[in-house]
C-alpha cells in the first residue's frame, strides 16, 4: 500500500470516528420504543408554541402542518401543503412535519371537488377545537381542526401520478422513484433523510471547526440522476 492510500484511509477511518462522536454528543438522533423509528431531536424538541413556530420570516406560511396544539386554538394561522386527502367538506393537508385537518365552508367546496391529491395549496383559517366525538388520537393534530377562511391552490398536479406516495419505499420500483424524484421527495421518509442529512452535516462542520479544520470546496462528480 502506498503512502498516500494509508493516508487516505486513516482520513476516512479518523473522520468516521469523529462523525459517529458528533452523532453520539449532539443526541442527533432518539429511538422511539413506541413507534421503533428515528426522529431527529431538533423535531421532538420543538415547543410548538407560539414563541417557536417552526417556520422562518422568508416563509409565507406562518405555521407548519405538524406544529398545531390546543393552545393554537383562536389563532388566525396559514398553512401550505400538499392535498393528501379529502371528503366531503374535509382536507387534509401535508407538508414535511405532518398533516392538519382543514373544515372548509360550503362556499368553497367548488374548489374541493376538482382538487387532485398531492396539489399544492395555501389556506388560511382560524383554528377550532374538535368536538368530543371527532377527535383523533392517530394524528398528533387530531385535537385541533382549522376552519378555513380562503384558499389558494399554488399548483395542480396531475389526476393519476406515476408513483404511490401513500406506501413505503421498498413496495415501489426504485426506478421509477429515480425518475419521479421530485415525487418521491415529498414522501415521510425522505423528508426526514432531508432534514437528519441537514442536521448531521452540520454538526459534522461544526466539530471539525472547533478543531480548527478549514473547509475548502473543490469540483465534485456527482452520478446522473435518472429522468
Amino acid at each position: 500500500m502506498s503512502t498516500r492510500c494509508f493516508c487516505r484511509s486513516l482520513q476516512k477511518l479518523f473522520l468516521r470516528g469523529q462523525a459517529t462522536r458528533v452523532a453520539r454528543l449532539c443526541n442527533s438522533l432518539v429511538i422511539s420504543d413506541e413507534k421503533r423509528q428515528c426522529t431527529p431531536v431538533f423535531l421532538q424538541s420543538r415547543n410548538f408554541t407560539n414563541e417557536s413556530k417552526g417556520v422562518n420570516n422568508f416563509s409565507q406560511r406562518s405555521h407548519s402542518c405538524g406544529e398545531f396544539r390546543p393552545s393554537h386554538i383562536g389563532e388566525e394561522v396559514k398553512i401550505c401543503g400538499w392535498v393528501q386527502y379529502k371528503r366531503l367538506m374535509f382536507l387534509i393537508v401535508r407538508d414535511w412535519s405532518g398533516t392538519v385537518q382543514v373544515l372548509l365552508p360550503e362556499s368553497m367546496l367548488g374548489v374541493l371537488k376538482d382538487l387532485p391529491f398531492e396539489s399544492v395549496v395555501e389556506i388560511t383559517g382560524i383554528v377550532h377545537a374538535r368536538k368530543d366525538g371527532e377527535i383523533n388520537q392517530e394524528m398528533e393534530t387530531g385535537e385541533i381542526e382549522i376552519q378555513a377562511k380562503s384558499i389558494k391552490v399554488l399548483n395542480f398536479c396531475q389526476e393519476k401520478l406515476p408513483i404511490n406516495l401513500n406506501v413505503n419505499a421498498d413496495e415501489t420500483n426504485e426506478m421509477q422513484r429515480m425518475k419521479y424524484r421530485y415525487l418521491d421527495l415529498r414522501s415521510e421518509q425522505l423528508q426526514f433523510n432531508l432534514r437528519l442529512r441537514s442536521v448531521m452535516v452540520m454538526k459534522m462542520r461544526e466539530f471539525l471547526h472547533s478543531y480548527g479544520f478549514v473547509d475548502v470546496d473543490t469540483p465534485t462528480l456527482f452520478r446522473r440522476t435518472p429522468g
